[in-house]
């Protein structure tokens, strides 16, 4: 996948940030320690009450630890989760509730992946480690 579709598909995850055009939006990496990025989301939130806020899992958490962070993520009102669980796993996610937009990244190396996140992820980009570039 190229730079420019990476860049335009980031541009659409934006789409809905209404705050102010000064306020960067913020990307934020998990470590998949429950406590430790509660406390992490909670601490910038806090600091930061009008940036728009994604995070990245990097595939370290499971359904349950999942279903525990959902609630933490609509109360300090992150806008996206990208790759909550591992590549592989994504069936995990069949039925499972999904309140806010969840995006693969790991699981979307290439178009061949994309039909197995029909329905689990809400846009898939490609990682940058895709072999294509």
């Amino acid at each position: 996948m190229t730079a420019a579709f990476r860049a335009m598909a980031e541009c659409r995850l934006l789409e809905d940030y209404q705050g102010p055009a000064d306020i960067e939006p913020i990307k934020v990496k998990l470590t998949g320690d429950l406590a430790l990025d509660i406390a992490r989301i909670e601490a910038l939130r806090t600091a930061r009450p009008d940036a728009w806020i994604g995070v990245d899992a990097n595939q370290g958490y499971e359904i349950d630890g999942l279903q525990a962070l959902l609630p933490v993520l609509l109360a300090t009102r992150v806008a996206q989760l990208e790759q909550p669980l591992a590549r592989g796993r994504e069936q995990g996610l069949d039925g499972f509730d999904r309140p806010l937009p969840f995006v693969a990244d790991e699981s979307a190396l290439t178009l061949d992946d994309t039909p197995g996140l029909v329905g689990r992820s809400t846009l898939s980009i490609s990682s940058s480690t895709n072999a294509e570039g």
